[in-house]
């Protein structure tokens, strides 16, 4: 009985002294692997989710502005980058300053890759002058990768309704620039432009995620290359 006891006394004191280092270390090292398994699976189901918004539209046909800088710009400008793309005028005080500081959110995002552009169109060529449009890109700190555009209205309105499709060109009002800019060719849109010249995506530039939105897929297409 005396010996039992004894070998009773030293299980219990082998129980004890087991080290309790290691199992905090052990538990550490399966929390670490659910967190990691968990937080892939949330990137997985993020980047199909992604995927799925992506769509095809309309393809941007070529076309000849002048930019901000008194120079033209056309599609060869844009060739083979993804390319982020919204309509704008000046002297807009509602909708126009939003939509920029999406645009600048994003140009920030993507201010060290050569593989994306961004481009704001104005629809009211008559008023928006190359010098105008300059002021107006300095007040938003456009950098290299950002031109604003201007020139033939036709031009314009070709591309926001057959390329971009932001409107429809049979609601055209007989009426002064600016108010058919107001009631045409403005639009909230924010356009995703693939590498081969097709529209991918739209964004609602009044959403608060307009922007991150629209990164997520650039970021997209660039992958895909």
């Amino acid at each position: 009985m005396a010996v039992a006891s004894q070998m009773d006394q030293n299980q219990t004191e082998g129980k004890k002294s087991f080290p309790v280092g290691i199992v905090t270390i052990v538990l550490l090292a399966l929390l670490l692997v659910a967190v990691l398994v968990l937080g892939y699976a949330k990137k997985g189901k993020a980047e199909v989710e992604q995927k799925q918004k992506i769509s095809r539209y309309g393809m941007i046909e070529d076309f000849s502005l002048i930019d901000h800088r008194n120079q033209p710009f056309g599609s060869e400008d844009v060739a083979g980058k993804v390319w982020v793309a919204n309509f704008i005028f000046t002297s807009c005080a509602t909708e126009c300053p939003l939509l920029s500081r999406r645009m600048q959110d994003i140009q920030k995002t993507f201010e060290h890759d050569p593989r994306v552009e961004l481009v704001s169109i104005s629809v009211d060529p008559r008023t928006d002058s190359p010098e105008r449009l300059a002021k107006y890109a300095e007040a938003y700190q456009a950098g290299e990768k950002w031109a604003f555009l201007t020139g033939d209205s036709k031009e314009i309105e070709r591309l926001s309704t057959k390329g971009f499709m932001v409107v429809t060109p049979g609601e055209a009002p007989e009426v002064s620039s600016v108010r058919r800019t107001r009631e045409l060719l403005h639009s909230e849109k924010i356009a995703v432009v693939d590498q081969l010249g097709v529209v991918r995506f739209f964004a609602n530039g009044m959403n608060p995620k307009a922007a991150t939105e629209v990164s997520g897929v650039v970021r997209t297409l660039l992958n895909a290359q």
